[in-house]
C-alpha cells in the first residue's frame, strides 16, 4: 500500500526538524536511487543536471522527457 502524500510530507518535515539533522544525497538515475535507499538514507533528492548528464543530454527545460 502506498503512503498518502500528506504523510510523506509530514515525515519529510520531521527530518528537517531533528536537532541532529540528516543527510539527503542526490540520486542521478533509478539505480543510484535504489542503491542509496538500500544504504539506509531516509530521504533522497534528485539532480536534474546529474540525470541529464547520465543520459548524455544538456540540463534544461525540455532536454529530458518523462519517458527517457
Amino acid at each position: 500500500m502506498t503512503t498518502p502524500q500528506a504523510e510523506r510530507h509530514r515525515r519529510f518535515l520531521e527530518l528537517h526538524a531533528r536537532p541532529e539533522g540528516f543527510v539527503m544525497p542526490n540520486a542521478w538515475d533509478a539505480l543510484s536511487a535504489l542503491v542509496l535507499r538500500e544504504a539506509g538514507f531516509e530521504a533522497l533528492g534528485t539532480s536534474s543536471a546529474a540525470l541529464a548528464a547520465s543520459l548524455g543530454r544538456p540540463d534544461g527545460v525540455g532536454a529530458v522527457g518523462l519517458l527517457e
